[in-house]
Formats: C-alpha cells, sequence, structure tokens
C-alpha cells in the first residue's frame, strides 16, 4: 500500500468523515454477524449426534466407547475425541489446543470459586450489620445537619 494515497482525517471534511464512519460501521456490524452465525453453526453442528462412521473412526483410533450414553457421542465429543487421538500421535497443535482448554477450564472454575466465596463473604457481612444495635450517630449527624443548613426534604 503506498502511504502517500492515505489522506488523514483531519484533512477531511466532516461529511467524508461521517461517510466513511457509516461505511467502517456497516462493515463492523456485517463482521460481527458472520462470527455470530459461525458461532451457532458450530454450536449446532457439535450437538448433531455422531453417526455409526465416526464412532468406528473413533473405536480404531484407541476411543473406547463402551459405558457412554450413546445420547451423549455427539460430533463436539468427536472433535475433542479426535484432538487427544492427534496429539497421541504427536501433533503439537492438537497438544496445545487441548492443553488451553483445560487451563481455560481450570481457571473458569477458580474464577467461579472466587466469586462464590466472595458472594458468601457478602451475605456474612449483610448477617453481620443486622446484627449491630443503633447507636443513634446517624440520628446525631442528621440532627447537626438541621441546625447547620436548616431542614431539607432530602
Amino acid at each position: 500500500m503506498n502511504e502517500g494515497n492515505l489522506i488523514p482525517n483531519s484533512e477531511r471534511t466532516p461529511e467524508e468523515r461521517k461517510k466513511l464512519a457509516s461505511k467502517m460501521g456497516k462493515a463492523s456490524a456485517a463482521k460481527r454477524r458472520k462470527r455470530k452465525d459461525i458461532a451457532e453453526l458450530i454450536d449446532l453442528i457439535g450437538q448433531m449426534p455422531l453417526n455409526e462412521i465416526g464412532k468406528c473412526t473413533l473405536k480404531r483410533g484407541g476411543v473406547d466407547l463402551t459405558g457412554i450414553d450413546p445420547g451423549d457421542t455427539t460430533m463436539e465429543y468427536s472433535a475433542v475425541a479426535g484432538m487427544y487421538i492427534a496429539a497421541q500421535r504427536g501433533n503439537p497443535k492438537a497438544f496445545e489446543a487441548l492443553t488451553k482448554y483445560k487451563a481455560q477450564k481450570e481457571k473458569d472454575q477458580l474464577e467461579i470459586e472466587k466469586l462464590k466465596a466472595e458472594i458468601e463473604k457478602l451475605k456474612e457481612g449483610l448477617r453481620n450489620q443486622a446484627d449491630i444495635p443503633d447507636d443513634g450517630f446517624l440520628d446525631a449527624i442528621k440532627g447537626t445537619a438541621e441546625k447547620t443548613w436548616g431542614k431539607t426534604d432530602v
């Protein structure tokens, strides 16, 4: 790309900037819609039941499906099992993907536990706050404020 062909926004008219911003906004929205559609398609395909050919492929790869409910064998399970098979055969990208997934899952679980602990701490604080007797401090402040500024309707 030739840098000399680029025109800085400071040299564009407000109408040109508005037109370009609109064009970029539309392109961005289209890209977001496409990503969303692809994510929904991945979810949809992932939930599809695994056919007999897929089950045979997993068995040949060394994945034992006995003891697994046939209704639970979906394309998603097949993809994960396929990554394990590929990693076992020495594919570093498959191993890396599985490692990242497992690390993210552990991170998510720790985050959930942390949030649960914070919620429990807040609940305990509220329970303890209910047990604190009223010492009249707030009323004293209110009385002082009224003397200083007069009665307000706040």
